[in-house]
């Protein structure tokens, strides 16, 4: 080493000692002129083979998860869906109102039967989800990661 490189205690790691013809897959042609062919051996990895996110401890109480989707989609199907969509067109009255953009009337439109549907289906999947809840067998409560 010569230079900067050498005044502030830089060392060098030298992969292939000995002259450039006597190292692997170089031609003996010159520096300028050589061309590197790639090394096949301990270094190269297998992607495939190290996943990306590390695997997750079995037995975790997986009832958890459907009771909190089942929760929320009953929640926002009936509750929201149905329940609020029908308040509001019978509140509304024969004058109708206006909340921010829209104009709700006392008669249902497409709009509302559409939204009312969703709900609909949505409310029994939300149903499905804690049904299969309580049918569950019960686990002790493991989160993602966290080392028990």
């Amino acid at each position: 080493m010569r230079g900067a490189a050498a005044a502030r205690g830089m060392t060098a790691v030298v992969l292939f000692p000995g002259p450039v013809a006597a190292r692997p897959g170089r031609s003996t042609a010159g520096p300028a002129t050589s061309i590197e062919a790639p090394r096949v051996g301990a270094s190269v990895v297998d992607i495939q083979e190290t996943p990306a996110v590390p695997p997750m401890d079995p037995g975790g109480d997986e009832r958890v998860g459907y009771f909190i989707a089942g929760g929320l989609l009953l929640f926002l199907g009936w509750g929201l869906g149905v329940l609020a969509n029908l308040v509001l067109h019978v509140a509304a009255g024969s004058g109708g109102m206006t909340i921010g953009w829209m104009r709700i009337t006392s008669t249902l439109g497409a709009y509302a039967w559409g939204v009312f549907g969703l709900g609909l289906v949505t409310g029994m999947i939300g149903v499905v989800l804690l049904a299969l809840g309580r049918a569950s067998p019960k686990a002790r409560l493991v989160l993602p990661g966290y080392p028990y």
